[in-house]
């Protein structure tokens, strides 16, 4: 498990690593860890989702990134933290992201005078939507009808709306996300919203969840500490 905390104290530890590769890695979290720096929906997160990315991006040998990710993975009690069931297949032909720093919010920049560190970037909690809400896992209704909540989204053409500015909405979308339901989206929509209704109903009283404000840090590392 990883909170807030645990996170901002392995990123600058990741940063020492990848100055020992002379590298700079460009590390994108996603899912229920992007919530978790972002809002106060989520006061945990069981792993870390993150996207690789090819082309100008450039891409690492995963043997070499998990060596780099060595203090996160040490923190967690699974073997494997980097998960990346959540964002399967989010990349074309159905994304409508071009490039991840279009969308993407920075959050800390770990670097040596050379220039090589970390640099940490998270998908904002509209982009989580988006991907969550078309995953078709039941797991992922709680965390929708949350966010839903948080940004006023009370319509489902709202979160399709939404959902479209992400991917391009359609059944084979659903099916090649490896969802393990035989749901349409609006079906997914639909048990959303009614989770959403369940939640403002037994919350009474209760101020719906909050963004947090991501200031972007920027920390300088030394390299051989």
């Amino acid at each position: 498990m990883f909170s807030q905390h645990s996170l901002d104290c392995s990123f600058p530890r990741i940063a020492q690593s990848a100055a020992r590769f002379r590298t700079h890695v460009m590390l994108h979290i996603f899912g229920g860890a992007a919530l978790l720096l972002t809002t106060d929906i989520r006061l945990v997160a069981e792993d870390i989702d993150r996207l690789s990315f090819t082309g100008s991006y450039g891409s690492f040998n995963e043997r070499m990134l998990k060596k780099i990710l060595g203090p996160l993975i040490r923190s967690s009690a699974q073997s494997d933290i980097l998960e990346n069931d959540p964002v399967a297949n989010i990349q074309a032909p159905f994304s409508n992201i071009p490039l991840p720093h279009d969308v993407f919010q920075p959050y800390g920049t770990y670097v040596s005078t050379d220039g090589d560190g970390l640099s940490v970037w998270v998908a904002p909690p509209k982009m989580v939507l988006a991907s969550k809400a078309t995953s078709n896992r039941e797991k992922d209704i709680h965390d929708c009808a949350n966010i839903c909540w948080m940004l006023g989204i009370d319509d489902p053409e709202e979160l399709r709306h939404l959902v479209n500015q992400y991917f391009t909405l359609t059944p084979q979308l659903v099916r090649a996300r490896g969802a393990n339901r035989d749901l349409s989206p609006d079906d997914n929509f639909g048990e959303i919203f009614e989770t959403l209704q369940g939640l403002k109903e037994s919350h009474e009283g209760v101020r719906r969840p909050q963004l947090k404000s991501v200031v972007p840090k920027f920390v300088p590392i030394i390299h051989g500490i």
